[in-house]
């Protein structure tokens, strides 16, 4: 499970935004292994104007068109997997819709299991409680 943020300009299209989604997703189940229906994502359009950066951010040339995409996942990826992800994300986003490499930028922020809460209550339900890892 990931939760991920997308940061895109106003003037994204639609079908960018949708496709800029998908290839991020895609790209977490194949370096994490997740499932393909743990698909939880917040895109922020309008937002990339109030992210201040250097034209040469990290030595790399950026546009205009920078996407920032952070992933909160749990606390068990490795250093590899979280480059197998870059890796996968910057290729599929170039192919489609086009983006440059240059202009994607991933922040992880790893997270312990016990932050995770998206199944109902024990109360709810009855039974043990599933969000708390022991």
């Amino acid at each position: 499970m990931a939760l991920v943020w997308i940061c895109l300009g106003r003037d994204t299209s639609d079908d960018d935004q949708r496709m800029i989604a998908l290839q991020v997703h895609r790209a977490l189940v194949e370096a994490f292994g997740i499932a393909e229906g743990d698909f939880l994502q917040i895109i922020a359009r309008g937002a990339r104007e109030s992210v201040l950066h250097h034209r040469r951010l990290a030595y790399v040339e950026r546009s205009a068109d920078l996407v920032l995409i952070q992933v909160t996942a749990e606390d068990t990826r490795s250093a590899a997997q979280k480059r197998d992800f870059y890796r996968a994300v910057v290729a599929l986003l170039e192919v489609a819709p086009g983006i440059r490499a240059g202009d994607v930028v991933v922040h992880f922020l790893d997270v312990p299991r016990e932050n995770w809460f998206f199944d109902p209550p024990t109360d709810a339900r009855g039974g043990e409680d599933t969000n708390v890892r022991r």
